[in-house]
């Protein structure tokens, strides 16, 4: 079958390329609908590394939006002196060609950002030449008609021809092989030896014409009318030399259907037996349902494609790696090579996704597949949680010792370190006035929360670092970490500290259990052993939300610290043969799969619920 309907221009990347741009002008430069124009690969922009970098940066920095203002989120808040200007042209360019009066000047602004952001050929050579030369053949008509009426400008004139090309239908001009299908009512007035048009019913034969349709709603209503045309259609369709078979399901899996009045009123209906039995998607339906089913044989075409696809991709191949071991030489590449030896590099991060699954370990780190999004949820969690953790560095690394004398001034001090650094993240009025009210409302209290823990596990001790990063080379490992903060629990000279990292919500890891959930603190308590030299003798969870600390254990010496450092050990270990071995198979599982981003390379399990 070969399918030959007519879209709208605007259907098609060249001619989708113009009403993107009006949709970035009326959504004020908003991030989605920037992200809509960029990142489209059908539209011929050169360097886009750069669109790459202003999305990701605007992601990073939670922009939601623009404004027809110069100063706007992007200009305040993306920090990047490039980019900014970059921007800057953009918008320039994009507004000045949306808001253009005539169509000369249309054609210029057109041609200059063409010229400016696309690559040297441009649509030339491509399959959407023919589209976007059909959009400036109906620019010119519009210029004529213009003139017509004595017009040399027309506000907004981009927007009427959008609403224009709306309405018109180009059809691709080279010819296909095959049976050739219409839609209805191109077909009508065919002339051919055979023709056949199906599922005609009242609802899908109805034609109204509105030639004037694109017309601002201002214009009279009368003047805009649409013309019924379902008569003329089906009395040209009946007419000709040609055998032409109309016809139409009374019944249809979408329920009840009528046949077009035209045939009632002239008594031309004849009905036809339907022998459901030899219908494969009814027999399907009974044996999905447990119910005899007639013997229905494939078509030949049927067995040559279910033959194809058994030696293709329903065979299992040997180097799937979700069931079978990585090759050797693949697996080089988990390793850093340095001074003649090589290093597994591991972290927290890798421990625990290597425990959730080894497959989804091989995608991220061995081919480095990366679950990058250009989506900007109405909060951004991520930069809340940032921004919490400059707030608390800033504070412990002020105060020094922590007295809980001094609650009063400590909480005044952390409400100053909040205001201030809601300043430096989003600007003075950022993201949102709605968002940056509820940010205030929410976390501006909880943050003073921790003085009350504090005081009663860390009174007259002395937070020492923040954000340490500690790494330790050792058995063919780099181990790595980052900790929140590190607090001597004692003389400089005794090295007893408690490791502290901030959860914003709840903590998934409230205590030690048979198996653990996380490797996180036990390898930080591990990093402080054996870089610092030190004892940990506390290591805690801190949920900003809940305004509580979770310790895993309270005493350097505690069985529950002992219990994780055996843990740590094996799990070491083992990841270290695995790897050694390629094993980084797949380990479905509602728990292992639910949520993970790599399920559509895997497709071990489709459903999690």
């Amino acid at each position: 079958l070969s399918v030959r309907e007519g879209k709208s221009p605007l259907s098609y990347p060249s001619g989708r390329f113009l009403s993107l741009l009006q949709e970035v002008y009326n959504q004020q430069f908003s991030l989605e609908s920037l992200k809509s124009l960029l990142l489209d690969p059908s539209i011929p922009f050169s360097e886009r590394d750069l669109l790459h970098r202003f999305l990701s940066r605007s992601v990073e920095k939670s922009i939601v939006r623009g404004s027809y203002e110069k100063r706007d989120q992007y200009t305040e808040m993306l920090g990047n002196r490039e980019l900014v200007t970059w921007y800057k042209l953009l918008k320039q360019s994009i507004s000045s060609l949306v808001t253009a009066s005539g169509i000369e000047e249309l054609r210029r602004k057109l041609n200059h950002f063409q010229d400016t952001y696309f690559v040297a050929e441009q649509w030339h050579g491509s399959a959407d030449e023919e589209v976007y030369s059909f959009c400036l053949d109906t620019m010119q008509q519009v210029k004529s008609a213009m003139e017509s009426c004595d017009l040399d400008s027309y506000p907004n004139i981009f927007s009427l021809l959008l609403s224009y090309l709306e309405t018109r239908t180009y059809v691709k001009q080279e010819r296909e092989q095959g049976v050739a299908v219409y839609a209805w009512p191109q077909v009508a007035p065919l002339i051919t030896d055979h023709l056949f048009i199906i599922a005609l019913d009242q609802q899908s034969s109805v034609c109204l014409d509105a030639p004037l349709s694109f017309l601002p709603e201002y214009v009279e209503e009368s003047l805009c009318k649409g013309i019924d045309t379902t008569l003329a259609n089906l009395q040209a369709a009946s007419l000709g030399p040609a055998s032409v078979h109309l016809s139409c399901h009374r019944r249809s899996y979408e329920g009840e259907a009528l046949p077009p009045a035209y045939f009632l009123e002239h008594d031309a209906l004849k009905d036809e037996k339907v022998e459901l039995d030899l219908d494969p998607y009814y027999q399907e339906l009974l044996l999905h349902a447990g119910k005899p089913v007639r013997s229905v044989q494939a078509t030949r075409s049927q067995k040559q494609w279910f033959a194809s696809a058994r030696a293709t991709s329903l065979t299992l191949r040997s180097d799937d790696t979700t069931r079978h071991p990585v090759q050797p030489a693949l697996v080089g590449r988990l390793y850093k090579q340095e001074d003649g030896a090589q290093f597994l590099s591991l972290s927290p991060t890798k421990l625990d996704l290597f425990l959730r699954c080894p497959y989804a370990f091989q995608c991220r780190h061995l081919f480095g597949i990366e679950d990058r999004s250009y989506d900007v949820s109405v909060l951004d969690h991520r930069q809340i949680g940032n921004l919490l953790h400059e707030v608390y560095q800033r504070f412990f690394s002020e105060i020094g010792f922590f007295d809980p004398e001094k609650r009063d001034e400590y909480e005044r001090r952390l409400l100053f370190h909040f205001d201030q650094c809601l300043v430096d993240y989003y600007a003075q009025s950022g993201p949102t006035p709605s968002i940056r009210s509820y940010l205030v409302a929410t976390f501006r209290e909880q943050v003073v929360a921790i003085l009350a823990e504090e005081g009663r596990l860390f009174a007259k001790t002395r937070s020492v670092a923040f954000e340490q990063v500690l790494t330790l080379k050792e058995d063919g490992l780099e181990l790595y970490g980052r900790i929140d903060r590190i607090i001597s629990l004692g003389p400089e000279e005794d090295k007893r500290f408690a490791v502290i990292d901030y959860k914003k919500s709840t903590v998934k890891t409230k205590k030690v259990t048979d198996e653990l959930s996380s490797y996180q603190l036990p390898l930080y308590r591990y990093l402080v052993e054996r870089v610092m030299e030190g004892r940990t003798a506390n290591a805690s969870y801190y949920s900003i939300a809940e305004g509580k600390y979770y310790s895993l254990w309270e005493h350097e010496d505690d069985e529950k610290a002992l219990f994780c450092d055996e843990a740590l050990a094996e799990r070491l270990h083992q990841i270290k043969e695995a790897v050694a071995l390629g094993r980084l198979m797949a380990t479905p599982s509602k728990k292992s799969c639910e949520g993970c981003a790599y399920r559509s390379l895997c497709r071990r399990r489709f459903a999690t619920a």
